[in-house]
């Protein structure tokens, strides 16, 4: 049977083909080599190419059509939403808003030219505007400023400042991100299966890997468009260049104030104003600067009564300096902040009636807090430079001048205290240039209780940290101390009784009496300071501000009347002593000195006069009565002319050059952004 089988099977196998004669066998072969050499049919096979110059012209036009879109949409987001102020600016500016849309076009040229990929570039170029307008309006909206190019040199601390920032708008933009560029890649891998390699790609099979990736044209593009963007942004590159202003007066409607970067964003948009912040972000040359002019101006401001003034050191025991964030008087804020539970700060009017105290005009608002610490310190003005020196400047400097260099030199021990993240604007590099020897923040602090369980350590335990500073060592000490309680976001102590009670609806209204709340226990705890200060043997003196105020104003902020938006840039400071001090105003004096700024406040108690951050060391100086080195000498000169120092201040508009600020303009510059002669003298 199996035989029989096997036999069969052969048989079948060994058929002979009526027509040929050939066997099964030989049949399936010629069959097979037949299949191998007929040209295949499948998906792969090459399509006819559309011309190079075409594919370049398809995905040119798209580039040029998402181009203006995000032209108009950076203007939007830069106006904050508003479609009317929008459209009045491309009315009003048409040139320089084509200029925007031109620097656009060519920046998507580099990266369709890089990635060769013309949709996905457009869901890059859309995810990289979403990002930077978002960060443009959130500091906009917490701070009143703009996004700035050296912003970006804090961005190994962007975790930290993430914290401040309302997470669920954070997932929103990183989802949308996430989106486009998912989308964006579906598109272009759809598009190049649908109209085939030739349209929107190149047959990938049988070449060399250069042709597979176009190396040469994308190589080429990529230059073409780099070289394109550099001469069309030159003009306002080098704008401060000799005959830069000339060279772009083609662009109808530019022009910058490099000390009002606010002001340069709103009239010329964010891409230009970016963009010449990028060029510019070193302050421009003063006219006579050299080293013969500083040396002059050193000369010149050496205190003429040395021989009958005693040094700082002599006079007392301890400095303290003490930033408290974003603290305000609310009392002085008027109906529209009006709210019910009485005296949100009881302490501090005490204080007001007792020493010498007053209302500095913060530049800042709702944030920028290094830089109100930095004028404080070093007497220095951030007018003209408008950077953050902490993070541009003083982290690069062997030392930096200022009442910690000053007081360390004749033997006083430097203690600085900041109740956060050392490295914060580079705090934990900037300190010990100024002098402080010692640095302690929120991981070396032994008093580490954060306020009501939020997020950060309350006031009382700075100041108590500052106290055990001060009875452990047996030299005398310059402190300084940087709070955090009353931070962003206002409501981070959960307080579960709010004492203050808004009279009338405004924005963040729930966030304003939690903030009322916060300040009012950083008050309880300044009493209890001042009461422990008060029982020292030693002679110590302390100079006390608010920062800025909170980013919760808006009805001054956003209101265009300008005594409503410089009301909301004042914050109290006071000088104490636990000995007694000269009397350098009368409160009729101040009141005199307030008026002539632009300001009436009606508080009991105040005879300091309204200045800026880079007055308050010279004030103390002038209240102590003691020699002052020539940089608080030069300052408190300054003070006297020129009280308020601020590209934010509205009152009196541009502020009078005298004398005496070209010398200071002369002395910022040496030091900022010059030589630095003067840390040679």
């Amino acid at each position: 049977m199996g035989a029989f089988l096997c036999y069969n099977v052969v048989m079948v196998k060994t058929k002979p083909n009526k027509k040929s004669g050939q066997t099964v066998k030989e049949v399936t072969e010629s069959k097979k080599d037949n299949l191998e050499n007929t040209p295949k049919t499948s998906d792969d096979s090459p399509r006819r190419a559309m011309p190079a110059v075409m594919r370049v012209l398809i995905a040119m036009l798209f580039l040029i059509v998402f181009a203006g879109v995000f032209t108009w949409y950076i203007l939007w987001q830069q106006n904050m939403g508003d479609v009317d102020a929008t459209m009045q600016f491309l009315r009003e500016k048409p040139i320089l808003a084509g200029y925007s849309y031109v620097i656009i076009l060519l920046l998507m040229c580099i990266i369709a030219a890089a990635t060769w990929r013309p949709f996905f570039t457009i869901g890059v170029s859309f995810s990289l505007v979403s990002i930077l307008m978002y960060i443009n309006t959130q500091k906009f909206e917490y701070r009143n400023a703009p996004l700035l190019p050296e912003d970006f040199l804090m961005a190994d601390q962007a975790g930290t400042i993430m914290q401040f920032i309302n997470p669920w708008s954070v997932t929103r933009l990183v989802l949308g991100v996430v989106f486009v560029l998912v989308g964006s890649g579906i598109v272009e891998y759809g598009m190049r299966r649908i109209f085939g390699y030739g349209v929107f790609g190149r047959e990938a099979k049988r070449r060399a890997w250069w042709e597979r990736h176009s190396v040469v044209p994308r190589v080429a593009w990529t230059l073409i468009a780099l070289a394109g963007f550099l001469m069309f942004a030159r003009p306002v590159l080098h704008y401060e260049d000799q005959g830069g202003e000339e060279n772009a007066k083609w662009i109808e409607g530019i022009g910058f104030s490099h000390w009002n970067q606010k002001s340069d964003y709103a009239g010329n948009g964010f891409v230009v104003a970016f963009l010449y912040s990028l060029g510019g972000i070193h302050e421009i040359e003063p006219e006579g600067y050299g080293s013969d002019a500083i040396a002059k101006i050193s000369k010149k401001y050496e205190d003429k009564g040395s021989k009958e003034h005693a040094s700082l050191a002599d006079t007392v025991d301890n400095v303290i300096v003490v930033l408290n964030e974003s603290f305000i008087d609310p009392e002085i804020l008027g109906e529209t902040y009006e709210h019910n539970g009485g005296d949100v700060v009881p302490n501090l009017h005490k204080i007001f009636k007792e020493y010498p105290s007053g209302y500095m005009y913060s530049p800042g608002y709702g944030g920028g807090t290094a830089n109100i610490e930095f004028e404080v310190l070093t007497s220095l003005s951030n007018y003209w430079a408008q950077t953050t020196p902490y993070v541009t400047t003083l982290s690069k400097m062997n030392y930096v001048p200022g009442v910690a260099k000053d007081a360390v030199d004749v033997g006083m021990a430097g203690t600085a205290i900041h109740a956060y993240d050392g490295s914060m604007y580079k705090r934990n590099a900037v300190y010990g240039r100024m002098g402080f020897k010692t640095f302690l923040d929120q991981n070396s602090m032994k008093h580490t209780e954060q306020e009501n369980e939020g997020e950060y350590i309350s006031d009382r335990d700075i100041y108590n940290e500052a106290l055990e500073v001060l009875e452990n060592g047996d030299q005398k000490h310059v402190l300084m101390l940087a709070t955090m309680q009353n931070h962003m976001p206002y409501d981070a102590a959960k307080y579960d009784t709010r004492h203050f009670r808004m009279m009338n609806q405004i924005d963040h209204t729930y966030e304003f009496e939690s903030y009322l709340e916060s300040i009012y226990h950083a008050d309880e705890y300044l009493g209890e300071f001042i009461a422990e200060l008060d029982k020292l043997e030693e002679r110590t003196v302390v100079v006390w501000f608010g920062d800025h105020g909170p980013s919760l104003l808006s009805e001054y902020i956003d209101s265009g009347d300008p005594e409503l938006i410089d009301l909301a840039h004042l914050t109290p400071y006071f000088i104490y002593a636990n000995f007694d001090l000269d009397e350098i105003y009368t409160e009729k004096e101040v009141a005199v000195m307030n008026k002539e700024v632009g300001f009436e406040i009606d508080m009991d108690g105040i005879d300091l006069p309204v200045v800026t951050p880079n007055c308050l060391m010279s004030e103390m100086y002038k209240l102590l009565d003691v020699k002052m080195p020539p940089l608080v000498k030069l300052s408190s000169e300054v003070c006297e002319k020129t009280p308020i120092l601020a590209p934010t201040y509205s009152r009196n508009g541009e502020i009078k050059e005298t004398e005496t600020l070209k010398d200071y303009r002369l002395v910022n510059y040496d030091i900022l952004s010059g030589k630095r002669y003067w840390l040679g003298l």
